[in-house]
C-alpha cells in the first residue's frame, strides 16, 4: 500500500531488483599497438586490471525493465523505467534486510563509492524499482547504463545519439497473474 497523488492509499503493485556496486580499484582500458612497422594498421589491444587514479567514484544508473507480452497473436515489446518511490524502497529494505541501507537510484547518484579494501568489502547497495508491470510478463531484461562511459559513436547516421555501453540481465518468471507475489524469479534464459 502506497499514497497516490491525493495521499490516498492504494494497492500497487512492484517489481524490483536489489544490487551492488563496488569500487575495484581497476578498470578496462586499451592501448594502441603498431602490429607492423611497415603497415600503417593500429590495433587496439585491450588492457584489464589497469589501475584507477580515483578513490572514490560515482554511478549514474539507468534501469531499463523490458519483455514482450502477447496479445491477439502477437508478442508486442513493452519497456518500463526504474522510478524513485522512498515508500516502495523502505518496504523492499524492509522485506529483504532491515539492517542494510538501499539507496533508489536518484540517492546513488549522490552517492560516492569508495574503494574496495579487500574482496568481503560491501560496497553500495541500491534498489531499482518498477511499478505497474504487466503480470503476463514471464521473460525480461533489464539493461543497466551508467556502469561505464564506454560508447559508439553512430557514424553512418551522425543525427542520432551515440550508443551508451549497456549491460543486460536475463531473467525468467514462471507464473501468471494469480499469486504474483509467490511466483520465483530466477536468473537467465530456461
Amino acid at each position: 500500500r502506497v499514497p497516490d497523488a491525493n495521499g490516498q492509499l492504494i494497492n500497487k503493485n512492484f517489481w524490483y531488483l536489489v544490487y551492488r556496486i563496488r569500487n575495484t580499484g581497476k578498470t578496462m582500458t586499451y592501448a594502441k599497438v603498431k602490429q607492423n612497422p611497415e603497415f600503417d594498421h593500429i590495433k587496439h589491444d585491450l588492457r584489464y586490471d589497469q589501475p584507477v587514479a580515483a578513490e572514490k567514484i560515482n554511478f549514474r544508473p539507468q534501469f531499463t525493465l523490458t519483455g514482450w507480452v502477447e496479445g491477439r497473436g502477437k508478442y508486442q515489446k513493452v519497456e518500463y523505467p526504474s522510478v524513485v518511490n522512498p515508500v516502495a524502497a523502505y518496504r523492499i529494505r524492509q522485506l529483504e534486510d532491515p539492517n542494510q541501507v538501499l539507496l533508489d537510484t536518484e540517492q546513488m547518484v549522490e552517492a560516492e563509492i569508495p574503494m574496495a579494501k579487500n574482496d568481503a568489502d560491501p560496497g553500495v547497495w541500491g534498489v531499482a524499482i518498477w511499478e505497474d508491470v504487466n503480470p503476463r510478463l514471464d521473460f525480461v531484461s533489464v539493461y543497466v547504463q551508467g556502469l561505464s562511459n564506454a560508447y559508439r559513436l553512430n557514424r553512418q547516421q551522425p543525427d542520432q545519439p551515440s550508443k551508451l555501453k549497456t549491460l543486460q540481465l536475463n531473467f525468467w518468471r514462471p507464473g501468471d497473474v494469480v499469486a504474483e507475489k509467490r511466483d520465483d524469479v530466477e536468473f537467465g534464459i530456461p
